[in-house]
């Protein structure tokens, strides 16, 4: 596993204590796409800080392929998107990103980086003229300068006109093409869904339950039997039972995975 988190807990303190997470434990393969799911206020992103090696945990223990976050070597391991990134706006693409490579003594990539996210002819233009998508973009290059194998991004595509948020989605693919592992917050469910290979869900700093994306738990088939057509959602498990039991007695017309509804989980999970 490249990243371990276990029962991590962390509450603010202030004039009201806010129990942020309450025990979250996960664990994440090598090469796979990871969403973490929940409303705003569940917990993304303090979790997210965690693991980025930005705030540290009341208890628990989080390890980037055995190394702490918080220390060097674990923050050599670990890419970082915030939700909300600031940058030198009046700096050019090149500039930015030479400034990060410098900063973190990795050598200069800057030109394969442009080339990676598509900004090659917007390289020498301040950042400050850039569109939401292309600093997107630029702050997606600059998470990778140094090949690390975990890239924790936190709402990548917050915010993004369906332009923007389609070439974020494309480089996120082509991070896995490459052998990556990429962590990665989301509210909205159909990104999770067009993405990820699993998905945590949260609510309210709990985990509800892992979920994997390319298997899903339950299908809504749809079939005639004596001319009427009948509509029924079944579990994974019982599918094939299913599938028999309609061929004896009639005809399959549709069989899909059923559309995950997050309203439903988090409510699952509140039960």
């Amino acid at each position: 596993m490249i990243l371990e988190i276990e029962n991590v807990k962390k509450t603010y303190k202030g004039k009201k204590k806010v129990e942020a997470l309450k025990g979250i434990s996960l664990s994440l393969k090598t090469g796979e796409i990871f969403g973490f799911v929940g409303p705003n206020g569940a917990g993304k992103t303090t979790l997210i800080k965690i693991i980025a090696g930005i705030l540290r945990p009341d208890s628990g223990k989080v390890s980037i392929m055995g190394k702490s976050p918080f220390s060097p070597e674990g923050k050599r391991l670990r890419g970082f998107l915030p939700e909300n990134p600031q940058t030198f706006r009046n700096l050019t693409g090149r500039e930015f990103l030479n400034f990060c490579a410098n900063v973190l003594g990795k050598p200069k990539e800057t030109d394969r980086l442009l080339k990676m996210v598509g900004l090659e002819d917007a390289a020498d233009r301040k950042i400050k003229e850039y569109s939401k998508g292309m600093l997107q973009r630029i702050m997606l290059a600059q998470s990778l300068i140094g090949d690390p194998p975990l890239l924790v991004y936190d709402e990548p595509l917050s915010g993004l006109d369906p332009i923007g948020r389609k070439e974020v989605k494309e480089i996120i693919k082509e991070l896995k093409n490459q052998g990556k592992t990429v962590f990665f917050s989301s509210h909205i469910i159909e990104d999770v869904e067009e993405l990820v290979d699993r998905a945590a869900i949260i609510n309210e700093g709990r985990k509800i339950k892992v979920l994997e994306l390319g298997k899903p738990a339950n299908f809504t088939v749809r079939y005639f039997i004596e001319g009427k057509l009948f509509t029924e959602k079944v579990n994974r498990e019982k599918l094939w039972e299913k599938i028999f039991y309609i061929r004896e007695n009639g005809e399959i017309y549709e069989i899909k995975p059923t559309e995950i509804q997050l309203e439903e989980l988090l409510n699952e999970g509140n039960n």
